[in-house]
C-alpha cells in the first residue's frame, strides 16, 4: 500500500502531465500530496489531480525524518506558508516543518531537528 504524504520537498519544475503549464481556470488547488515511493508531487482539487511533478527527496527518503542529518524526508501534515522569493530554487515554498508533533517526538528522543534547537525552545 502506498503512503500519501505531505513532505518537505524541492520541486523540479517540470510537469509530467500533458496539460501544459497553465492550471485550469476553474481548478482550485486545496491540497498537495506527495508519493515518496515514485518521487511525485500532485496538486489536488478535491480528489482530482490538477498537476503532477517529479520531485527530489533526501538520500534515504523511506520512513519519517527522525533527526537532522538522517537524510530522510519528513512525513506528515504540513502547511505551505509562503513562496520564498530569496531561494536559489525556482518557485520554492516554505513548509511548516517541524510541526508540534515532530518537535515533541524529537524532544522525547533527545535529538535535534532541522530548523530547531536541541532544547526546542
Amino acid at each position: 500500500m502506498y503512503k500519501w504524504l505531505l513532505v518537505l520537498v524541492m520541486v523540479i519544475a517540470l510537469p509530467t502531465n500533458a496539460q501544459g503549464f497553465e492550471l485550469e481556470k476553474q481548478a482550485v488547488v486545496d491540497r498537495v500530496e506527495v508519493k515518496k515511493s515514485v518521487r511525485r508531487m500532485y496538486l489536488m482539487d478535491g480528489d482530482v489531480v490538477v498537476r503532477e511533478y517529479r520531485i527530489a527527496l533526501g538520500k534515504s527518503p523511506r520512513g519519517h525524518k527522525i533527526q537532522e542529518g538522517d537524510n530522510r524526508t519528513p512525513e506528515g501534515k504540513y502547511y505551505l506558508d509562503f513562496v520564498m522569493d530569496d531561494s536559489a530554487f525556482y518557485r520554492s515554498m516554505h513548509i511548516s516543518y517541524p510541526n508540534l508533533r515532530d518537535k515533541n517526538r524529537a524532544e522525547s528522543l533527545g535529538v535535534s531537528l532541522v530548523g530547531t534547537s536541541r532544547s526546542m525552545a
